[in-house]
């Protein structure tokens, strides 16, 4: 899994630490990413990340798909050859790995979760509330899927790393972390400009997303949990201060996390795949569907985290090897139809006004 995808202070951290040779230690260069992502987050808030988001796209999409096709031209004069070397000298790499004893049904029932439940994220749906129009909105679902495009290359440059290893083992010394692959083979094989240029493209995807991601928890924390709840009398400057103090508090978590337990990262969020997609039924389902109502969802919810709890933490093996949160994932599904099917919709007068609040923005 790609270290910007576990952890984003992680992603710039190395990216840092290899474009300087060396010179700059790991540890010093994640502190850099921390304070870079707290002034980022100050300074610019959504709208920079926004624009960064957009300038790093053009930038990895265009240098990556070219990168990632010169890299196996450079080393084996094709991706054809590549892939026949690869084959004939270290024919596993080729094959789905066992993922650690899981089995074939955990890998692809994980994969499928983790496709259902991007959307799902909270820093996703900011992004969509602070849209122009509904047009940005149909947009950015058909063009941000696309980005994922860019990931082709970045498995081809994967393949031409085994395959030149395979050749070449003294290659593979350079390598010390799996991680560290991408970026000493674009050191090894392209001009300096060109890895800086994709150094940079990768130091800003890392620092904004880590950026969104933190600015969000920021923000649920200090409206939904401090002015809705706790603190109700907490005016909204009151709240943007108390925003401004979590983006450190977090980032600073994050930080610790990304020091003293690097590997539960990647546990961490399957885990919180496995969470956040169990609000997939009741989204989708209200989306386009009249047939769901709140009881049924919220049913659905409980019923589904019930499940992932207790397959993930409870010592029961979730049948056929699946992973615990995919099994809440049908679970959920099959609740939300079922307790819909006998409670009764939201009234459509009350509705209507929600829809009409919320369009006048009386409705945060």
């Amino acid at each position: 899994m790609d270290v910007d995808q576990r952890c984003p202070l992680m992603g710039s951290g190395m990216i840092v630490q290899l474009a300087s040779g060396g010179a700059i230690s790991w540890q010093w260069a994640v502190l850099i990413s921390f304070v870079a992502a707290v002034i980022f987050v100050y300074v610019s808030g959504l709208r920079g990340i926004g624009w960064t988001n957009f300038m790093q796209a053009i930038i990895m999409l265009v240098g990556m798909a070219s990168v990632g096709f010169l890299v196996s031209r450079n080393y084996f004069g094709g991706v054809g050859r590549m892939f026949e070397t690869l084959a004939e000298l270290r024919p596993t790499h080729l094959v789905l790995p066992d993922t650690s004893g899981n089995g074939m049904f955990w890998y692809a029932s994980t994969a499928l979760l983790s496709g259902l439940g991007f959307w799902m994220w909270p820093h996703l749906f900011a992004a969509t509330y602070s849209a122009k129009d509904e047009n940005v909105v149909r947009r950015n679902a058909v063009i941000l899927p696309l980005y994922q495009l860019a990931m082709v290359p970045v498995i081809i440059v994967g393949f031409a790393v085994a395959a030149k290893g395979a050749v070449d083992p003294s290659f593979g010394l350079k390598i010390a972390k799996p991680d560290h692959a991408m970026f000493v083979t674009l050191l090894d094989s392209t001009p300096p400009w060109v890895v800086g240029l994709l150094g940079a493209g990768g130091l800003a995807a890392s620092i904004s997303t880590s950026s969104g991601l933190i600015l969000t928890a920021a923000n649920l924390t200090a409206r939904n949990i401090m002015q809705k709840g706790l603190l109700p009398r907490m005016t909204d400057m009151q709240v943007a201060r108390a925003g401004r103090g979590l983006v450190v508090l977090y980032t600073a978590v994050a930080l610790v996390f990304a020091f003293l337990a690097p590997s539960m990262l990647v546990n961490l969020l399957i885990v919180g795949y496995s969470g956040i997609t169990q609000f997939f039924p009741g989204v989708v389902l209200g989306l386009f569907s009249e047939r769901p109502t709140k009881w049924g969802v919220i049913s659905g919810l409980v019923v589904g985290l019930s499940a992932l709890f207790m397959f993930q933490f409870g010592g029961i093996k979730a049948p056929f090897d699946l992973q615990p949160g995919f099994v809440g994932l049908i679970l959920n599904f099959a609740t939300v139809w079922v307790v819909s099917a006998f409670t009764e919709p939201v009234d459509d007068a009350r509705l209507n006004r929600f829809k009409s609040a919320l369009s006048d923005g009386e409705v945060a």
